[in-house]
């Protein structure tokens, strides 16, 4: 059997954007535009104005991104490299602002952009006002001062579907990693069994997983999986999350993923054990297939969260949604893996 040792890598406290400081010389008196409509980064320094000019020719060496986005989730910038950086500087082309970012070594639950046995890693959270291309912009200070020349990043937006408990997944090559979820009352969604429809009293609903990116290594770039549940199948009790790399298509390179959760689209914050949330970590090269790492559990109390009686299911109703033949494959090779 094959299995895999993860280099973890970060285990971080849940935040909000209103966490992010704000540069005492922005003229917008603490407005945010990159946090409320783009992205935000965790003790990241919000400046107002253009980014820093470029004072030697050389872009970032072995700076690699995801470049789909899902709203509301996590997209770890990863630089492979021996070069030192001191600073980042990240932000939107066209939109004003950028955030100033210091990565620092040791532990990891005291900022969010982290110095790593390979160079560095700058997770970047979308918000969940994000419905549109952009692209992202982002040059770095080196160790003698010096500020590289700007690399570029378009990112297309990726529309999922909608739910009032979200758990997705980013990572930053093309990878067959999968996204799994165990609901309080045993279901298992992930690739094999999707989820499907329920008829209500206010009519139809779905649940699922919505998106389940280079299954079997048929690459379709999108990089991102995203299950939703809506607030009727919302249950009371503890989930838990795992991911699991199905299948690494290309060993020589490593790869970072990043793992969000969100009810009523707000952080889990609290509620969370493991990994934190985001929760993050990389393969690395060499990685091998089907370790099914848990790295959040997180336990959900309605209480006054709670939107009322709603509609009433009709339990009798479910339609799964129909496997795929690569999914049905999948799910095949994992009985005798």
């Amino acid at each position: 059997m094959k299995k895999l040792f993860l280099n973890l890598l970060v285990a971080v406290v849940a935040f909000s954007f209103t966490a992010c400081s704000v540069d005492d010389n922005s003229s917008s008196g603490g407005s945010n535009t990159l946090a409320e409509n783009y992205f935000s980064i965790v003790n990241a320094v919000y400046k107002d104005g253009s980014m820093p000019t470029a004072t030697i020719a050389d872009p970032i060496d072995g700076i690699r991104m995801n470049l789909q986005a899902i709203c509301g989730g996590t997209n770890p910038i990863t630089v492979t490299t021996t070069k030192k950086y001191t600073r980042f500087f990240v932000g939107i082309k066209g939109v004003n602002g950028y955030w100033d970012v210091t990565p620092v070594a040791g532990s990891t639950s005291d900022n969010f952009a982290i110095i790593t046995p390979d160079g560095y890693l700058i997770p970047i959270m979308y918000s969940i006002l994000l419905n549109t291309n952009v692209t992202i912009i982002v040059c770095a200070q080196t160790e003698d001062g010096k500020i590289t020349i700007i690399s570029e990043f378009p990112i297309t937006f990726v529309e999922t579907k909608k739910g009032d408990l979200e758990i997705n997944m980013s990572f930053s090559n093309e990878k067959d990693i999968d996204l799994h979820l165990y609901t309080p009352s045993g279901e298992h969604i992930y690739f094999g069994q999707r989820g499907g429809t329920y008829e209500t009293s206010e009519g139809l609903v779905e649940y699922g997983l919505d998106k389940d990116s280079n299954a079997g290594c048929n690459i379709d770039g999108l990089n991102n999986e995203n299950i939703f549940i809506p607030e009727v199948l919302v249950e009371n009790g503890t989930y838990i999350v795992q991911v699991d790399m199905w299948s690494n298509c290309n060993p020589s390179i490593a790869t970072s993923w990043a793992v969000t959760a969100r009810y009523n689209n707000e952080l889990l914050n609290n509620e969370v054990e493991g990994m934190g949330n985001p929760a993050m970590g990389e393969y690395p090269i060499g990685a091998g297939n089907g370790d099914h790492t848990t790295v959040m559990k997180f336990t959900i109390n309605k209480g006054d969260k709670a939107k009322g009686r709603g509609p009433i299911v009709d339990w009798n109703s479910f339609k799964p949604y129909p496997l795929s033949d690569i999914a049905s494959m999948k799910v095949e090779e994992e009985s005798w893996r």
